[in-house]
């Protein structure tokens, strides 16, 4: 195991008993010993952590039904840039997070960053949706219906996908 995996497990590991748990570093002859956590604090960063893992479904509901009104003045194609570009940035963004020490400034720009990246799906799934059934004018619930499951299917198979790639 190395050093950078034993320091992403310290926030899952409870230091509170009475032995004092100590993580050798493998370049350094010095003991790592990390700040007991509370039960309570643990509690309250997992609450942090899943609402920052809400955070973009939630705002792909709440800002969806807004952009039809700017997709015609904006335009689909531009839509999309805008959505591929807010999206893809922050979750090239949110790759360098872990870079990141301070724990309340981790969880700002995870929260900022999970909120961009609703943001632009937002922008993606309405532009994508205008821009197939503007190719499919006759078969609107097929289109809806090819979409949804496609959506669905990337759902279901990306947690596989990425926990073979992460091995």
């Amino acid at each position: 195991m190395t050093t950078e995996q034993k320091y992403r497990l310290l926030p899952l590991t409870d230091f509170s008993d009475d032995k004092k748990s100590k993580i050798k570093d493998d370049n350094s002859s010095k003991d790592f010993q990390p700040e007991p956590l509370s039960p309570r604090s643990k509690n309250f960063f997992l609450f942090i952590l899943s609402f920052i893992t809400v955070l973009a479904s939630t705002a792909v509901a709440i800002l969806t039904p807004f952009f039809p009104l700017v997709l015609p003045k904006v335009g689909v194609k531009t839509t999309i840039w805008i959505g591929m570009v807010l999206e893809g940035g922050s979750l090239i963004i949110f790759g360098f997070l872990n870079l990141i020490a301070d724990r309340n400034t981790f969880v700002i720009f995870c929260t900022i960053t999970r909120a961009l990246q609703g943001v632009g799906a937002s922008f993606n799934a309405t532009a994508c949706i205008a821009c197939a059934i503007s190719i499919k004018k006759e078969s609107l619930s097929s289109v809806a219906a090819i979409m949804e499951f496609a959506a669905g299917l990337g759902f279901m198979l990306s947690p596989v996908f990425g926990g073979v790639l992460y091995q």
